[in-house]
């Protein structure tokens, strides 16, 4: 099983690093209904490496989320709507 810890947590932002897993990764949103994934890892020859990820906010996952009572972590901070 792969995990990590919470390394920072700002109103718009969450990163993670590696506790038994190769990579870390950050979620920030950067509109209320964007949200950005970067991953960061070394490369087998020793090179940083980064991924993005832009996730937008699709009502028709909210409503098959909440209606299947099913959330997948990716899901719910994609969905996430702040009142």
């Amino acid at each position: 099983m792969f995990t990590w810890n919470a390394t920072s947590l700002s109103s718009s932002k969450v990163c993670f690093e590696p506790r038994n897993a190769l990579r870390s990764f950050c979620w920030e949103r950067v509109a209320p209904d964007t949200v950005t994934v970067t991953q960061r890892w070394t490369s087998s020859e020793g090179n940083e490496q980064s991924f993005v990820l832009t996730l937008s906010r699709v009502l028709h996952y909210v409503w098959v989320l909440a209606a299947t009572q099913t959330c997948q972590c990716i899901f719910c901070v994609s969905s996430y709507k702040d009142d």
